[in-house]
């Protein structure tokens, strides 16, 4: 950031690491001894060096609250992020950005299974900006936890419709909806998502249902197809495909399905002998 003078030299350690910058002339005596500090510990260079004169007007400057919050995230432990967050709720590294600092904690609860302190924290969030989509998308993810799916669902499709570009709630509205039988609506929101996100393997998944509840074997096999390019380990999307084909009457391709998700890596031992006991009925 400065210009250099002529001549400038650099002396580099054995391991090519910057040690000093001599501009103008060199003074080999001072050189001598810049090589002589290579040798000493870290506790030898922090003994040696010194303030600069004159004096201090401010207190050293500690980390500031966001970054010491976000360090706690970072480190599973939310109690800590949030005490750090009371102290500090009005300073300016925070208050800008406190419903995120917020929803983040309550993520946090949330991830580590304490389901009381992510409610709280979550809905204070709401609180703070009743129009933010991943706060109510993660409060109900913490009400299906706790036995209430109404009230989860009635939180994802606020999600829903506070940001038509969020997918997730509409992932886990579907799944939810499909777990429930209302297959008709589940797959509305589910194409909704998928529209979003077009190469989600849980997103074929759950549609690939609906679409084998209502008798549309052709699209159903579509999406099982799209499933195992994008996860080959999914031994239930063979077992599923190969029912499909025996629907249709295609014994070749059924056989060849369950070839090949008997012979895919990381497939779990219980699928791949179900597979294995789907091929032995031939």
């Amino acid at each position: 950031p400065y210009h250099l003078a002529v001549p400038s030299a650099f002396l580099l350690d054995g391991k090519g690491r910057l040690v000093s910058v001599y501009r103008g002339e060199i003074d080999l005596d001072t050189v001598a001894k810049h090589l002589e500090t290579l040798a000493w510990s870290e506790d030898q260079l922090a003994e040696k060096a010194t303030l600069f004169q004159g004096p201090r007007v401010d207190k050293a400057m500690g980390l500031r609250p966001a970054v010491l919050i976000k360090i706690y995230i970072e480190h599973r432990m939310p109690d800590e992020a949030e005490r750090i967050l009371r102290f500090n709720a009005t300073h300016q590294t925070v208050v800008r950005q406190l419903n995120e600092v917020t929803q983040t904690i309550g993520q946090s609860y949330l991830v580590l299974g304490d389901y009381p302190n992510a409610k709280r924290l979550l809905s204070e969030a709401i609180e703070i900006n009743p129009k933010d989509p991943h706060s109510h998308n993660n409060l109900a993810a913490v009400y299906l936890k706790e036995g209430n799916p109404a009230e989860a669902k009635r939180l994802w499709q606020e999600a829903r419709e506070l940001d038509p570009t969020f997918a997730a709630p509409r992932l886990n509205l579907g799944k939810l909806l499909m777990k429930e039988k209302q297959t008709t609506r589940a797959m509305g929101v589910l194409l909704e998502f998928l529209a979003l996100e077009p190469d989600s393997a849980d997103g074929h998944n759950y549609i690939s249902m609906g679409y084998l509840r209502t008798g549309d074997l052709f699209t159903a096999e579509r999406h099982l197809k799209r499933l195992i390019e994008l996860r080959p380990s999914d031994g239930v999307a063979y077992a599923n495909l190969a029912k499909v084909y025996l629907n249709l009457r295609d014994l070749v391709a059924a056989r060849a399905i369950l070839e090949q998700g008997i012979a895919a890596e990381g497939v779990h031992p219980r699928s791949r002998q179900s597979l294995t006991r789907m091929m032995e009925k031939f």
